[in-house]
């Protein structure tokens, strides 16, 4: 008689402790390795997001550098706020509201006929909000075009008597339609404290405003959010002085190596070109990333450390062609 001896089969302790281990030692470096590929990825796209929306914002300001002073006085051209400490405030005239079919008359704007300044709170009383004829911004939210102006826009404001008084600028806080009144928070510019009189012509454009919310890294434009992610604007100014047709030393103000731009005591009708540079940063920090520094731009000098940020730079410099072909 046959016996068939019947073994169980199964692992010693022993084992599972080593298979265990193993299994361990092949997930800790299979994670590890997922991690660095995630986290690349997240970088690389981080990244390619801050350099799509530098090209983005660029050509949108660009467009607008280009098309600054078109149809109107060329005092009123740009204007903004220089800082060396936090990031710059421009204002370039918006060509928007502008139909080329009524602008046969001249300079297109519209004439000062009283102002009251309370400190940086600016009521102007204009001829009229509609500079061309032809209203462009509906600023009641009826369906219907009634103003040259928008509230959240920027307005320029320069005198053709005496265009070296420079220029004012600042942001639209409200629109009276009835009494055509502007009221605007003054940003830059004096233009001697907005005096009015029969020795001055005062006159107002409307203007795009770029500015950045530091807090929120946002690039604003006409106080709308055109970008994220954008921490730092810095524009600079080439003033021609001796007509000459060169950049001499000392006539590309807000550079870092002339003179500061300063909206007032600048004739505009000089400006003959603009530079803007936009610094960009990913939208969290990489704490293995060792040469996050923010950048030194035009003359403002940045604070240093590292904050492992990636950033990127991108310079528009555009001829003021409605300007030089007038000037």
């Amino acid at each position: 008689m046959n016996r068939t001896k019947i073994q169980t089969a199964g692992f010693t302790l022993i084992e599972m402790v080593v298979s265990t281990a193993l299994l361990g030692i092949v997930t800790f470096y299979v994670m590890g390795t997922f991690t660095v590929n995630q986290r690349a990825y997240m970088v690389l796209d981080q990244v390619t997001e801050v350099q799509q929306n530098s090209r983005a914002i660029a050509e949108l300001i660009e467009r607008d550098m280009r098309h600054a002073g078109f149809m109107v006085p060329i005092g009123g051209a740009l204007c903004g706020l220089d800082s060396t400490t936090a990031p710059d405030t421009l204002y370039v005239s918006d060509p928007a509201p502008l139909l080329t079919t009524n602008a046969i008359n001249g300079d297109v704007s519209a004439g000062v006929t009283a102002v009251n300044v309370g400190g940086v709170v600016v009521v102007a009383t204009l001829d009229d909000v509609v500079i061309d004829g032809t209203a462009f911004y509906d600023t009641d939210a009826n369906g219907i075009a009634d103003s040259d102006f928008q509230v959240g826009g920027g307005i320029i404001i320069t005198d053709a008597v005496t265009p070296t008084r420079g220029a004012a600028c600042g942001v639209i806080t409200a629109i009276d339609l009835g009494a055509n009144m502007i009221t605007f928070t003054r940003v830059s510019g004096a233009l001697g404290a907005l005096a009015f009189g029969a020795s001055e012509d005062l006159r107002v454009v409307p203007a795009h405003e770029y500015r950045i919310d530091s807090p929120n890294t946002q690039l604003l434009r006409n106080g709308l959010i055109m970008a994220m992610g954008v921490e730092d604007l810095q524009f600079a100014v080439w003033f021609d002085l001796n007509d000459d047709n060169a950049v001499d030393p000392g006539e590309y103000f807000g550079d870092g190596s002339s003179a500061d731009y300063t909206a007032s005591g600048n004739d505009h009708g000089d400006s003959r070109e603009m530079r803007v540079s936009l610094v960009t940063r990913t939208r969290s920090a990489d704490a293995e990333f060792k040469l996050g520094q923010e950048q030194n731009m035009e003359n403002r000098l940045a604070p240093g450390g590292n904050d492992g940020f990636r950033r990127r730079v991108h310079t528009s410099t555009s001829r003021l062609r409605n300007v030089v072909n007038r000037s």
